[in-house]
């Protein structure tokens, strides 16, 4: 994770891009890291992932306020012939991602909220036995951001994700370009995402 800041004004009903912003420019979020954003004024925000390329998707900021330690997945799978009812394991371009807001979390994941933790792919090669995964607890500090893909159905669908230590977390599900074993931009995967909502 990269904790240094970078400050940069937005005047009332404008729109500015971090890449584009006064200190920063032709800058982007570091793959793996993430960003927080803070002012003393009230503001909205989007995320925009891999944009100019097929594979891009965005997604809305989550104020830290309305965060919590736990999330439900409604709907996540891994790739277009998933969404047609067709199956489709093998092929996962669309994991989890997760960023804590302190250092120190620890996550852990239940991929059918059975209550039962389970394995957990970090970096989609088709397995949990690479250091730091298996069944965790995966371990991030602020700022930076863990992908989660579910090795036994390439599907996130349902997931109960979710930190035993209590550190609060963001959570979105999108496609991942640079994810692993995929091939990016091909026919199967799926170019869009969204934020997961926390529990309330």
């Amino acid at each position: 994770s990269n904790s240094a800041g970078t400050t940069f004004t937005v005047t009332a009903n404008a729109v500015v891009a971090y890449s584009d912003a006064v200190n920063a420019v032709g800058n982007y979020i570091p793959e793996g890291s993430s960003a927080r954003l803070i002012s003393d004024s009230t503001f909205w925000g989007i995320g925009a992932y891999d944009t100019g390329t097929a594979g891009d998707w965005g997604w809305v900021l989550q104020a830290t306020n309305y965060l919590n330690t736990e999330i439900a997945v409604p709907h996540g799978p891994g790739n277009r012939s998933q969404v047609a009812g067709l199956g489709g394991a093998g092929d996962d371009g669309s994991p989890i991602w997760v960023a804590p807001v302190e250092d120190g979390a620890l996550f852990q994941v239940d991929w059918d909220g059975d209550g039962v933790v389970d394995a957990a792919d970090l970096n989609n090669d088709g397995d949990t036995t690479d250091p730091g995964e298996g069944t965790g607890p995966f371990a991030a500090d602020a700022l930076d951001t863990l992908t989660l893909y579910d090795p036994s159905d390439d599907d996130q669908t349902g997931a109960n994700i979710f930190t035993i230590n209590d550190v609060a977390f963001t959570a979105a599900w999108g496609y991942n370009g640079a994810g692993g074993s995929e091939t990016p931009g091909t026919v199967d995967n799926l170019d869009w995402g969204y934020s997961v909502n926390p529990f309330d």
